[in-house]
């Protein structure tokens, strides 16, 4: 059953009745976190479920992650890195 479940949350592209499965993941951690009232478990589940959705969201390279704070853009357009030049270099270098 537990395989069936991961593998139900580790599709980013499933769609109930037109719905995301990140605002799903949304509404099951927050539903979770209410339920830690009856039940400690349920804010570990919420707190899962919550971690889980963060990976979906970032990248699996950290040099693609250096990459984006790097070349980030402030709300006006202007270059706002958020990384050093040296440190992107050599993370670039060594990726």
């Amino acid at each position: 059953m537990r395989n069936q479940v991961s593998k139900f949350f580790e599709n980013n592209n499933f769609y109930i009745l037109g719905i995301p499965t990140a605002d799903l993941d949304n509404l099951f951690a927050e539903t979770a976190a209410y339920l830690n009232i009856l039940h400690p478990d349920y804010g570990k589940l919420a707190a899962r479920i919550s971690v889980t959705a963060l990976h979906k969201k970032t990248h699996s390279k950290f040099s693609d992650v250096v990459d984006v704070l790097y070349n980030y853009k402030g709300q006006l357009g202007e270059n706002a890195s958020l990384i050093a030049n040296d440190v992107y270099e050599i993370i670039m270098k060594n990726k």
